[in-house]
């Protein structure tokens, strides 16, 4: 049977898909196994007074 006439069988062409998504499913709960890792940061200038804002020291900047 060539296989054009197989990939449009509905039967095949479901079954194909659900075979891809259970792959997909058992990706995704491999990857639980493994721990994410997450890092930000935050960078700016603070001041009380507007005329300090742009000075070296007003910087402020965090990492977590």
């Amino acid at each position: 049977m060539p296989s054009t006439i197989l990939a449009r069988r509905p039967d095949l062409a479901q079954s194909t898909q659900r075979i891809r998504e259970l792959v997909a499913h058992e990706k995704i709960a491999e990857s639980a196994f493994y721990p994410s890792i997450t890092l930000t940061a935050n960078a700016g200038w603070a001041s009380e007074a507007l005329s300090d804002l742009l000075e070296w020291d007003s910087r402020e900047f965090s990492l977590g």
